[in-house]
């Protein structure tokens, strides 16, 4: 009860001991000590990492004792290292339940784990080694590195492992992973990846190394098949434009004799036509122009695929290519009474540029025919020429609905509409 009181527990919580002989005690505390027949009493408080854990005792029955200052400080020191004592073993205790566990851990999974230490012996190999490259564990602890490393990954992991070792901890630190080939028991190449770790002592100082290393030979011969049909997919690709490249007069040749001999019957040039023949051929015409538009668009993009289409660059009045693609969409825009006009620049006057006048014509034929498409009846569509900053900007607006914001990233994707 004596000890256990406030106020001593009060006085071994600030790490005070307790001592004396019975008289310099009060009279309850000397009631306590007559009931237990001692006569001298010293008592100093014990700590586990800085918490109060219990306290070391001394008493005399037989006499007084001054308790000299040479005994103090020894049992200070006796109770000091009695409470380091207790705070290692409780460390020990867990540091073995931590390793029994992650033991437990690292000898039931696939993968093999390992240790090393800082001269690149292996400290410890899990049995998993067995399943991946053959040898027991035995047998993969007697084993060097170069050994079982093939010599580029030898010389890969010896790198590694130096920027390991030269990286200022607490920093830019972070584990590093790499493939790396090594060698069966049976002589075959076995694919793999591993992550390497350093092991620091308490002074941040490497000591050793700890690592993963993981079979990829599936991953890798899931990676080749994938590779080989996406070259197999490439080269179909390039096949296809190619022949569509190579076919393109093929196509166009039967179908401008098609166009050019409806135009010279449209043109009543065999005699007259009546009004649902005229109407009936305008219709032809018409189709197939725009067939030979479609054609002529895919047989483009084949040719940009399989890498035959080439540029002929020539002197291009840029004012006249623009008047002249006007005139071409003018009757379109009449007939649905949209408005159209342009404007211009007077710098552009005489101005020529070098381009492929074809390919510079189907673009701008593209463009305002997809306004006059869109555009309501009854609505307007501006074309406006200018220079700025050494070059030349060609703008179409048009009164149409425009492009919805989810759909202007897609717009150039092939043949999306």
């Amino acid at each position: 009860d004596l000890l256990n009181s406030p106020g001593w527990m009060d006085r071994f919580g600030r790490g005070i001991a307790i001592w004396g002989n019975r008289p310099q005690f009060n009279k309850s505390e000397q009631s306590s000590l007559t009931a237990l027949r001692i006569k001298s009493l010293f008592v100093i408080p014990i700590f586990r990492k800085e918490a109060f854990w219990g306290w070391m005792g001394f008493h005399d029955h037989v006499s007084q004792h001054e308790w000299s200052k040479a005994e103090r400080d020894a049992l200070n020191l006796a109770a000091r290292n009695f409470g380091a004592l207790l705070h290692r073993d409780r460390i020990e205790k867990s540091i073995r339940r931590n390793e029994e566990k992650y033991r437990l851990i690292a000898e039931n999974i696939s993968d093999i784990v390992w240790t090393m230490d800082h001269n690149l012996k292996p400290t410890y190999v899990s049995p998993s080694i067995k399943f991946i490259l053959g040898y027991t564990t035995g047998e993969a602890m007697k084993m060097s590195l170069e050994q079982i490393l093939t010599p580029s990954s030898f010389k890969k992991t010896i790198s590694t492992i130096q920027s390991l070792t030269a990286v200022e901890f607490g920093k830019n630190y972070h584990p590093m992973t790499l493939e790396v080939e090594l060698r069966s028991k049976d002589g075959s190449i076995v694919s793999c990846e591993a992550t390497n770790l350093p092991l620091l002592n308490e002074d941040k100082q490497v000591v050793g190394f700890i690592g993963v290393t993981r079979d990829i030979r599936e991953r890798k011969k899931f990676e080749a098949q994938m590779i080989k049909a996406k070259e197999a997919a490439e080269q179909a690709n390039r096949s296809k434009s190619e022949f569509l490249a190579n076919m393109s007069h093929e196509f166009r040749t039967p179908l401008n004799h098609i166009i050019g001999f409806t135009e010279i019957v449209v043109d009543k040039l065999f005699g007259d036509l009546n009004k649902q023949q005229e109407e009936y051929l305008n219709d032809a015409l018409s189709s197939s122009k725009h067939l030979l538009s479609l054609i002529n668009d895919v047989l483009d993009i084949s040719k940009v695929e399989a890498r035959t289409i080439a540029l002929v660059l020539t002197q291009v009045n840029i004012k006249e290519l623009i008047k002249n693609s006007l005139t071409v969409i003018q009757e379109g825009a009449q007939q649905d009474n949209i408005n159209l006009t342009s404007h211009i620049a007077g710098e552009l006057d005489n101005l020529l540029i070098f381009a492929d006048e074809r390919m510079l014509k189907q673009v701008m034929y593209n463009l305002l025919s997809n306004a006059v498409r869109y555009t309501p009846e009854g609505g307007s569509i501006v074309l406006k020429a200018d220079t700025y900053d050494e070059k030349i900007t060609v703008s179409i607006t048009d009164t149409g609905p425009g492009i919805p914001e989810a759909e202007q990233q897609k717009i150039f994707e092939p043949f999306y509409q």
